[in-house]
């Protein structure tokens, strides 16, 4: 027959188990970390800009002034200068829809970044 004294150290001693576990799997997963960095990569997603004073670096964040979805810059993306902005697309068929009106996507795409 187990005491009342071992049972609560059994309890205590299971506890502290499994708080140990769980953070050594948080830990070792990195859910903490990565959840900051997705957070972080949505807010610059969010506050990405649709056209610039000066063309920009692979890496760069933007966003399509035609879909409006925000995406990182490559050497491959397509992109147009219009008056003197320079404008990054997520594909290329946004690109023929900026150029048959891009006023409209310009005017509808109000925010802009200086160059850097």
């Amino acid at each position: 027959m187990v005491n009342i004294i071992d049972r609560k150290f059994l309890v205590t001693a299971l506890a502290l188990m499994f708080l140990l576990v769980g953070a050594a799997a948080a830990f070792a997963g990195g859910d903490c970390l990565s959840g900051k960095k997705a957070a972080a990569e949505k807010m610059a997603a969010a506050q990405a800009p649709t056209s610039f004073d000066a063309p920009q670096a692979p890496g760069t964040m933007a966003t399509c002034p035609v879909m409006g979805g925000s995406f990182t810059i490559t050497e491959k993306t397509d992109s147009a200068e219009h008056n003197g902005q320079y404008v990054y697309f997520c594909c290329p068929g946004c690109v023929s829809k900026f150029e048959a009106d891009p006023e409209a996507f310009l005017n509808k795409a109000t925010d802009k970044v200086t160059s850097k």
